[in-house]
């Protein structure tokens, strides 16, 4: 079955622009909120809109607070990871220690990120269900910076958090590599040509990473628009539109990733992935790692 061309590739019509730019569909946000007007303002706000349904976003830069405290989700994650007795003597025991070190600072990095955006969200929600300004012209995307850094930290964390995680299976099998490459497809090149007495660990493993390359590819590929372009582009913040005159209400759209997901959902579908990820290759590595017989 053939796929879609990455947001960055040439378009498939021939048009030689980007994908993303060409015949890519970028979709309006569709989870919203209700809120009662309470002033008018004579403003006509500008419509930021386009034609077509695309959203823009200004840019944004890219930053990371602090990390989040350990929650009973990561530490059971974790705890067998870190309680497995690594042999610091052994090289790929070693290695394989200072990795999981990583990995736990980079989920903790993660799940601040997912805490912090949804805490940013409610706030702005409160803040309209409490009072906002509209007139009839409205039709607004409110970018709020703080949202959209959030949201590409989360971007990036992800993809270092699997970048990580790919070095920790490299050592159990003892083989290099430094990065979950071409969205684990380099994980599987490698794996596959590896001999090990773990045929079966391996095949699972190999099954468990070609099972998650469309949401990493996907995750990927917004991570490299900010990398590249310095924006997400499709990424809304907050929507609001007011459909006529004499409406008592607007509509409040909340913050959504390209596709139309709120964004809430998204990061903690990839949270879910990336923990189911972890948590079903790790008692396989920590076998093969230990050469210990299933």
């Amino acid at each position: 079955m053939s796929e879609n061309p990455g947001r960055n590739d040439p378009c498939f019509c021939g048009s030689n622009k980007k994908y993303k730019n060409c015949h890519l569909k970028l979709f309006r946000p569709t989870e919203s909120f209700n809120c009662r007007i309470s002033a008018l303002d004579t403003i006509r706000f500008e419509n930021r809109i386009p034609p077509g349904s695309g959203i823009e976003v200004g840019d944004a830069t890219v930053y990371y607070g602090d990390p989040h405290p350990w929650d009973n989700e990561i530490t059971s994650l974790l705890h067998p990871f870190e309680s497995a007795g690594w042999d610091e003597k052994k090289r790929w025991e070693n290695r394989i220690k200072k990795r999981i070190s990583k990995l736990r600072y980079k989920i903790e990095v993660l799940r601040f990120n997912i805490e912090t955006f949804k805490f940013l969200e409610r706030r702005t929600i409160n803040e309209y269900q409490d009072f906002i300004i509209a007139n009839h012209t409205m039709s607004k995307v409110y970018n709020d910076q703080n949202l959209i850094s959030n949201v590409e930290s989360f971007l990036f964390q992800s993809k270092s958090c699997l970048d990580v995680f790919a070095q920790i299976i490299a050592y159990s099998f003892k083989f290099e590599i430094s990065k979950y490459q071409d969205n684990g497809k380099a994980l599987l090149k490698i794996l596959n040509k590896t001999s090990t007495q773990h045929e079966q660990d391996k095949k699972r493993i190999f099954e468990l990473i070609e099972t998650s390359i469309p949401w990493v590819k996907e995750l990927v590929e917004m991570r490299d628009d900010v990398t590249h372009f310095s924006d997400l582009e499709g990424l809304s913040c907050f929507l609001i539109k007011k459909c006529s005159e004499t409406d008592l209400t607007v509509k409040v759209y909340f913050p959504a990733m390209p596709s139309g997901v709120r964004v809430s959902v998204y990061m903690d579908k990839i949270w879910y992935n990336i923990y189911s990820l972890i948590n079903e290759c790790r008692p396989i590595l920590i076998r093969v790692a230990k050469n210990v017989n299933p």
